[in-house]
């Protein structure tokens, strides 16, 4: 299930879950508006590329079960393809699956990584090669995060989407 909110009916919809995987650049960004998230448990990604392995997943792991997530709790996961590929991936395994809802804050994780559920990490042999399918229970858009996208990000987004353009048939047919 997919969404269009704004940022006032994002933090309205999220503040009842209590595990959070956060972009720290998204988090310090929109520290106010994200305020009401302070008191929850969130594990903060530095770097998302480079955090897309083994090591942190691991750590979130621990991280997560130390503070006591359960199988009824929800995983949500904020920030670009790299952290909801993360963050999808730490759902799809922890106590054998919880829910998770992904709030993709890049045009390309809006376009690419929040379709069809693919999750995973990144090994020394190559990027995704440990992954899985764990569709999010919801994913929300919120267009006001791509305002602070520099032109190189939305430029990236605009190729994902072109590339779809060529990709479809009726297109070509065209």
């Amino acid at each position: 299930f997919m969404q269009n909110i704004s940022f006032s009916q994002l933090i309205q919809s999220i503040e009842n879950y209590d595990h959070f995987i956060i972009d720290q650049t998204v988090y310090k960004l929109y520290e106010n508006e994200l305020s009401p998230l302070k008191s929850k448990k969130i594990f903060f990604v530095i770097e998302p590329e480079e955090s897309k392995n083994i090591n942190t997943f691991n750590t979130i792991l621990e991280n997560f079960l130390e503070v006591g997530i359960t199988r009824s709790s929800t995983i949500v996961a904020i920030g670009g393809g790299a952290t909801t590929d993360l963050a999808g991936f730490v759902a799809s395994t922890i106590l054998r699956g919880v829910k998770w809802i992904s709030v993709p804050t890049t045009l390309l994780g809006m376009v690419d990584a929040s379709i069809g559920g693919k999750v995973g990490i990144n090994t020394k042999h190559g990027k995704n090669l440990i992954g899985n399918f764990h569709e999010p229970i919801i994913t929300n858009f919120c267009f006001d995060f791509l305002n602070t996208l520099n032109s190189m990000e939305l430029e990236s987004g605009r190729g994902e989407i072109l590339k779809y353009c060529f990709l479809d048939e009726s297109i070509k047919r065209k």
